[in-house]
């Protein structure tokens, strides 16, 4: 989902960017929805030299957000009515693209891409037949404000990068059923320097498989389990690729809403390797 570019005050340096000043101006509004410790200058810091890192390697924040918000979240995204099964599938061209399940389970298993629901039109969550309606709507705009609509959530991360991103940004609301997955993948397209998840489900354990792997250029792989209100962040450069492994359980679950970012202008250098100049 695109949308519209914020008509909020936007940093102007698209070169290095001023995160104490950032500091002082969003750490109030960020506590509002970030648990307090992941606003602190220190954890920033901390953040953004794991995220600089070579090799590359992914991070989960724990207890992200603030337990009230991430609680009323989580149930209004397992409640919602708009899940549409999607498929995709790996075409001559190289490219991806979503079929119906009847020609996704005709072609061989390499050339199957994903397989999971997603929350289709997400719009359709504020206007239309089955969307949100009373308190439950004006809690979800208000996260979509926060994700967005508004610069919230955008400052922390810029503030985490060290570099400003574009106010046009992407949300996709996701869940699993028993073997749905996602090959690997890298990503590396259109000036995008990281991948944001936040989990939901609250009755996620290990046996339920859904684990992000992650494998760098250097072959070093990691797991990161979706542990209800965790967020991952997940370095995008050419010699990196990330999966979700299968799910196992017989109930839909590993509820999940993912943001993407990107920099305002492309540039020569891409991915992680933009941040590191």
């Amino acid at each position: 989902m695109k949308l519209r570019r914020s008509s909020q005050t936007e940093p102007s340096n698209q070169g290095s960017y001023d995160f104490l000043a950032e500091l002082e101006n969003y750490s109030w509004v960020w506590a509002g929805w970030i648990n307090p410790p992941y606003t602190k200058t220190s954890e920033i810091i901390a953040i953004r030299g794991a995220l600089r890192a070579r090799p590359e390697k992914p991070l989960l924040l724990k207890e992200f957000l603030r337990e009230e918000q991430a609680a009323k979240l989580s149930e209004i995204v397992r409640n919602i009515a708009l899940w549409k099964r999607v498929h995709a599938v790996l075409v001559s061209s190289g490219a991806v693209e979503e079929v119906e399940e009847s020609h996704w389970s005709s072609v061989p298993a390499e050339e199957r891409w994903y397989r999971h629901d997603m929350a289709r039109p997400i719009d359709g969550l504020i206007h239309g037949p089955e969307s949100l309606v009373g308190k439950d709507r004006e809690f979800f705009e208000n996260f979509l404000v926060f994700t967005i609509f508004g610069p919230v959530f955008r400052s922390w991360l810029s503030t985490v990068l060290g570099r400003s991103l574009d106010p046009l940004a992407a949300l996709e609301i996701a869940r699993y059923q028993e073997g749905d997955f996602i090959v690997p993948h890298s990503d590396f397209i259109d000036s995008k320097v990281l991948g944001v998840n936040i989990y939901l489900d609250k009755d996620w354990n290990a046996k339920k498989g859904g684990c992000l792997n992650f494998i760098n250029g250097a072959g070093q792989t990691y797991a990161l389990e979706p542990r209800y209100n965790s967020l991952s962040l997940i370095p995008i450069a050419h010699d990196c690729f990330h999966s979700v492994a299968p799910w196992k359980s017989t109930r839909p679950g590993r509820y999940t809403v993912s943001l993407g970012y990107r920099l305002p202008e492309p540039t020569s250098a891409t991915g992680l390797d933009e941040l590191r100049n």
